[in-house]
């Protein structure tokens, strides 16, 4: 501000503000004198006479206007940044571009823990839980070298478990996409933690393609390609169906990964594992994740034959259902689709096996819902809010695992024909697994064996009725839906099947003509043509057939006597039967095996083919009273008779 001689402000010039009239007592002023006479230079506190001529000319006055020397710095550092290169928050992980925040993420997240949600224990420095950090790989105490430590397995890692994949079990080599512990997740894991029953994973199946064709490889001559198979991700799988697997690495000769370090694998470890987790979790099957059919998985041979199938020795030696978990094992033709039975209609027709099959005789407690011996099948149950006994469905451990009512299940009557049904058994101690009905008798004897086995007659007993109705069910296969036509059968690899696990004499089929699943495609054929929508006798050939080899070097009585065998009109059967020679007609004997006995008049049953005879009591086939309409011994006799109906109707198209 300037002002006039006078005391008023030149043109142009303003009054001060309250800011600046505060900061006028710490301004130095300089007020105008004569080249004469010296000015005073105040700066608030001190003033002192300067020669007016000196302040125009001082040097300090031109060192003031000069940038300062911070600012100089600042200015030449900011000029050395321009002429760098940009911040880029991307590094290069396998080809890709991962952001630095995801890295540090992976890096740091297995050391972080939440903090606690009560504030004096949070500033305190409290965690919300008492956990540890598992990532971190543990000191081997045992060993004794702080410098060794376990094997760790980390997300991205290879593994094997089993899968369920069309009605059959696989082995699937897996890269692990999450571990979890107790509900939290880990980025690593000790591998002696692995089988924990806390633990957790999630997986992909990763793609597997075959190098070496050769019987017994000396080398790898399985390779990943750097591929996943579609819709193959599974979750939450338990730790001990998980086999881990330290592969050996090399460059891919194919795939999209060509010329870059993967995993390969051999043959006879993987069916050495796949073999070790069947043992292991056996009776989890019906637990197991389900991955749907492709071309690539399950796993193929160069034949295009699936490998690594987790199968077991048939009891007849059937080879084309060793590896099918959903067929029944006791029935030869047809194959019964267990799934595709109802609850009740799949106890009824597994109990008449119990009840009426001779093979099972010597099994130990076969299962319910599967015929399964032993252990490997356990159902428990549990009582509900009401009263009520049900299976406890979350525990109880079956492939074939149904809910049923029990208390339908245990009343006989002639609509409802088996009782067969799970049960506490009176002597074991509480929370046991539960026996069924046709097994507690030989359960008693064998696990209580001071027990009177009398005195729980009424557990176990059925009435003769019932076993003459199960009688009739067991020689009747149930009708199930047919095949779809337009999936063909999945033909399976016997080199690479688990049964050849510990065998020495691997066999390798060659020829298209030995695979099985050829085999079960001509076998359906075969069934289609005879017409399979008729029932069949699903009990032994030797039941029907049996040879009469002690009659066959017998002088030809003199009486009159039926033919042996004799032909249907339409030519020579298929197969001849050996008949029973009857001694007297008056005599008869009963044909079903094991019974033999004579038939009194009005329990005879006799078959009505021409040129059979046999004859038969009707509680032995399940029968109260004579069919009408004809009876039948078995579906050759059927046959001859001309029964089959759907041949006719395809003869009639041609």
């Amino acid at each position: 501000m300037m002002l006039k001689g006078t005391g008023t402000l030149f043109a142009g010039e303003e009054e001060e503000t309250e800011e600046e009239y505060d900061l006028g007592s710490s301004t130095t002023t300089v007020p105008s004198g004569t080249s004469e006479q010296p000015a005073t230079v105040t700066d608030g506190t001190n003033s002192q006479a300067i020669p007016a001529a000196t302040l125009e000319t001082s040097p300090d006055t031109d060192a003031e206007l000069e940038p300062d020397f911070d600012d100089a710095a600042g200015v030449a550092e900011a000029s050395n940044f321009s002429n760098k290169a940009p911040y880029d928050p991307w590094v290069v992980v396998d080809g890709k571009k991962v952001h630095k925040a995801t890295v540090l993420r992976l890096y740091s997240n297995p050391l972080a823990a939440s903090d606690s949600k009560d504030r004096l224990k949070r500033v305190r420095g409290y965690s919300q839980y008492n956990e540890t950090v598992i990532g971190v790989p543990a000191v081997n105490a045992s060993l004794g070298n702080p410098n060794e430590v376990d094997d760790v397995v980390c997300v991205q890692d290879p593994a094997l478990t089993l899968v369920r994949c069309n009605k059959k079990v696989f082995l699937a080599v897996f890269q692990i996409l999450g571990l979890r512990i107790d509900g939290k997740s880990v980025q690593s894991l000790t591998a002696t933690h692995i089988h924990e029953p806390n633990v957790r994973i999630n997986g992909q199946i990763m793609k597997l393609g075959i190098l070496n064709n050769s019987h017994q490889p000396d080398s790898a001559d399985w390779e990943w390609n750097g591929s996943f198979e579609a819709q193959s991700t599974f979750q939450s799988i338990e730790g001990h169906w998980v086999e881990l697997v330290n592969p050996v690495i090399q460059q891919a000769s194919r795939g999209r990964n060509t010329g870059q370090d993967t995993y390969v694998f051999r043959t006879a470890e993987l069916r050495a594992i796949a073999a070790l987790l069947q043992e292991r979790i056996e009776g989890d099957f019906h637990r197991l994740a389900g991955v749907s059919q492709s071309p690539s998985f399950p796993y193929r041979s160069v034949e295009g034959y699936a490998c690594f199938v987790c199968e077991k020795d048939s009891p007849d030696g059937d080879l084309s259902r060793e590896s099918d978990t959903d067929a029944c094992p006791y029935c030869r033709t047809p194959k019964v689709s267990l799934s595709a039975l109802s609850g009740p209609v799949l106890v009824r027709h597994v109990s008449a096996h119990i009840l009426c099959d001779v093979r099972l005789k010597d099994s130990e407690s076969p299962c319910g819902f599967c015929l399964t011996p032993g252990t490997t099948c356990v159902i428990y149950l549990i009582r509900g809010s009401k009263g009520t006994t049900s299976i406890d469905m979350k525990n109880s451990r079956c492939l074939h695992l149904r809910k049923i009512s029990l208390k339908a299940a245990a009343t006989f009557t002639h609509a409802s024909k088996c009782s067969n049904h799970p049960l506490a058994c009176p002597l074991c101690p509480p929370k046991s697994p539960a026996v069924w009905k046709y097994n507690l008798r030989s359960h008693i004897v064998k696990s209580h064996p001071t027990a009177d086995v009398e005195l729980y007659k009424t557990y176990f007993d059925i009435s003769p009725d019932e076993h003459t109705l199960m009688k009739g069910v067991f020689r009747t296969v149930p009708r199930v839906p047919k095949k779809s036509r337009d999936g063909a059968a999945l033909p399976i690899s016997d080199g690479h099947s688990t049964r050849m696990a510990l065998r020495d004499d691997i066999v390798e089929p060659t020829q298209p003509a030995t695979n099985r699943g050829d085999r079960d495609a001509e076998e359906e054929s075969e069934d289609e043509e005879d017409g399979d929508e008729d029932e069949e006798n699903d009990a032994p050939e030797s039941q029907a057939d049996e040879p009469r080899q002690l009659l066959e070097g017998l002088e030809q009585p003199t009486a009159a006597l039926p033919e042996v065998t004799t032909p249907a009109e339409g030519g020579q059967t298929s197969r001849l039967r050996k008949r029973r020679v009857l001694e007297v007609e008056e005599d008869n004997l009963c044909a079903d095996e094991g019974c033999e006995t004579t038939i009194d008049e009005v329990d005879l049953l006799r078959c009505d083919a021409p040129g059979c005879g046999l004859t038969y009591h009707l509680t032995c086939q399940g029968l109260f009273e004579r069919p009408s309409g004809g009876w039948f011994c078995d579906d050759e006799c059927r046959k001859n008779a001309s029964w089959r109906v759907g041949s006719r109707k395809r003869r009639r198209k041609e």
